[in-house]
């Protein structure tokens, strides 16, 4: 799968930006990613996401207030788990991974 975040989309007429939002591609399709395929990160904080990467299989989000580490099952990325958070570090510039 094909992971990416800070999303925006667009369309004849606007844009939309989900700055919390993680989205993923279907599997064996990595230029596929539905709009229902997302994962919302909700931060106490607010901010958005500045960088995501594979940590030993599960995955990193790096937001502005927060670091976040999602375990997410291949078979089905909607039953995600939160399985660490610390809200009170993050990247306030953007990360380069």
């Amino acid at each position: 799968r094909n992971y990416v975040a800070d999303v925006r989309i667009t369309s004849n007429d606007s844009n939309e930006d989900y700055e919390n939002w993680v989205m993923f591609s279907e599997i064996n399709q990595p230029d596929v990613i539905p709009i229902t395929n997302y994962i919302q990160i909700t931060d106490a904080q607010g901010g958005k996401i500045v960088g995501i990467e594979d940590l030993l299989g599960d995955l990193a989000v790096f937001m502005e207030n927060g670091i976040y580490r999602l375990s997410i099952p291949t078979s089905d990325p909607t039953a995600w788990t939160l399985s660490e958070s610390e809200q009170n570090i993050g990247c306030l510039f953007r990360c380069k991974l």
